[in-house]
Order: structure tokens, then C-alpha cells, then sequence
């Protein structure tokens, strides 16, 4: 099923592994972030599963990242394994990238 919108939701870090505490299974349609270890994943929206890890870095703006600003993924996002998908996530909507 592909994914059309998404809801960004912040995680915070694990205290006991001091990693990024995302949950272990990932809710289609969501893109979980976590700014203190600057880590985003979320499922790819063609359907396939696959999980998409990204690492967002923040910038001197408030509550701007690059990669992550408001609902925002930028700039897109292209696997290069598997399903082979090339996107963005624009104001939490799939937007496909033409080839």
C-alpha cells in the first residue's frame, strides 16, 4: 500500500542505550525523528517496507533542520537499492520525483 501523507512525530533518546529510541515496529505513514542524535526514519512510501533511515542536521535557526523543516523532508529522497523509490516529503505528502 503506498504511503500518500505523513505525520512527523519527535522521539526522545534512550536513556540506558544512549541511542535514539525509535520503536521496533514503524507505523506506515509516520516519520519519527530524533533531534538530539539527529536521526529520522520513517517507511518508504511505495509499499515495499523498506525502512528509511536519514540523518538530519540542524541549523542555527529555530526549529529549522536541513532535511527536516516543519513537515518538510528536503532535499529528496532516493534509494538506490531495492525498490529503487525517488521522493519527497512535502508539507507531509508524498510528492513522487520524476526521472
Amino acid at each position: 500500500m503506498k504511503t500518500e501523507n505523513y505525520i512527523f512525530e519527535q522521539t526522545k533518546p534512550n536513556q540506558y542505550n544512549g541511542r535514539y529510541d525509535f520503536p521496533e515496529k514503524l507505523e506506515a505513514g509516520k516519520v519519527y525523528f530524533c533531534r538530539e542524535y539527529e536521526m529520522s526514519v520513517h517507511l518508504c512510501p511505495c509499499g515495499c517496507g523498506a525502512e528509511v533511515y536519514l540523518a538530519i542536521r540542524e541549523l542555527n535557526i529555530k526549529n529549522r533542520f536541513w532535511g527536516l523543516s516543519g513537515n518538510t523532508i528536503h532535499p529528496s529522497v532516493r534509494r538506490l537499492v531495492g525498490c529503487k523509490s525517488h521522493y519527497y516529503i512535502k508539507n507531509g505528502l508524498t510528492v513522487w520525483a520524476r526521472e
